[in-house]
């Protein structure tokens, strides 16, 4: 049966993960000084506490030697196997693990193996895992699954919120003067990913607004389109997630949902106290 590999920016609830027969290459995480494989020595909440501390975590792609072996496996065992990969536009790890792929293919070329950008982090991942889980088991071939993915990596829907300008400004992606005085006058930026590149949308005055704007516009999003789950992530507000899953289910009580952390990768990059909605448009073909 044709494999199933992500990395660890991928998300999902703990007890979905333990269901899926997938491999997960963990991304790595420093602190200080010390380095960790992503989800395998540290955990999200582990992040929070370091950030809270006030240290600034980086992030490194996977170790390519394990990246090789992982993929080499399957191909010596003539498995068939795709990556579901971070968005290219966010990490350098599809491109590494594109040039892997390319050598093994040239060298096992009676397996079918492929690395796709999905153009996504999170549950955007998470959601297309689920997307071809069922589909693989259900005898799907290599053909078909990347094709599914193909669609889903297009009509996957990010929207989320960053309640704390200050990690921005850290990892470099906002000025210190912007940030303080957006901290000043309590904006809080509102971000989608579009073709895989985090963008700024809007910005909005105020934690409770900014998370009603996300609110709407899923609101005005889902009789448009075919979702089958809602992902609602946050990077240590629970509350604020369950308010949001709450308030779409009242309105849409037949979807699926899921809420998990955001994982320690984004988490990093984006700060603490964020919360956001990911879609993912069902494929009919």
């Amino acid at each position: 049966m044709m494999k199933i590999i992500v990395d660890s920016t991928f998300d999902l609830p703990e007890e979905m993960i333990k269901q899926l027969e997938i491999d997960i290459i963990p991304l790595r995480v420093l602190i200080g000084d010390k380095e960790y494989y992503d989800k395998t020595d540290i955990s999200v909440n582990e992040v929070y506490e370091a950030m809270k501390s006030g240290i600034m975590p980086k992030t490194s792609q996977p170790n390519l030697v394990q990246v090789r072996g992982l993929f080499q496996g399957y191909a010596e065992k003539n498995e068939d196997f795709v990556y579901i990969s971070f968005s290219s536009k966010m990490s350098g790890t599809y491109q590494s693990a594109k040039l892997i792929l390319d050598e093994l293919k040239e060298e096992y070329q009676n397996v079918k193996m492929e690395v796709i950008d999905s153009k996504a982090g999170s549950q955007g991942i998470g959601l297309m895992v689920l997307g071809i889980h069922d589909r693989i088991k259900n005898g799907a071939n290599f053909e078909e699954v990347i094709k599914v993915l193909d669609f889903y990596r297009e009509n996957v829907e990010h929207f989320f919120n960053l309640t704390d300008l200050h990690w921005l400004s850290k990892g470099g992606r906002l000025s210190r003067g912007k940030a303080v005085v957006g901290s000043l006058m309590n904006i809080k930026p509102i971000l989608r990913i579009e073709d895989g590149e985090i963008i700024h949308f809007k910005s909005v005055r105020g934690k409770k607004k900014a998370t009603k704007e996300i609110i709407d516009e899923v609101l005005s999003l889902i009789p448009k389109r075919d979702f089958k789950y809602i992902g609602i992530g946050h990077s240590d507000d629970f509350g604020m997630a369950t308010m949001i899953k709450e308030t779409l289910k009242k309105e849409f009580p037949n979807k699926k949902y899921l809420l998990t952390d955001i994982g320690s990768v984004l988490t990093s990059h984006l700060g603490i106290g964020g919360t956001g909605i990911l879609l993912m448009s069902e494929y009919k073909g």
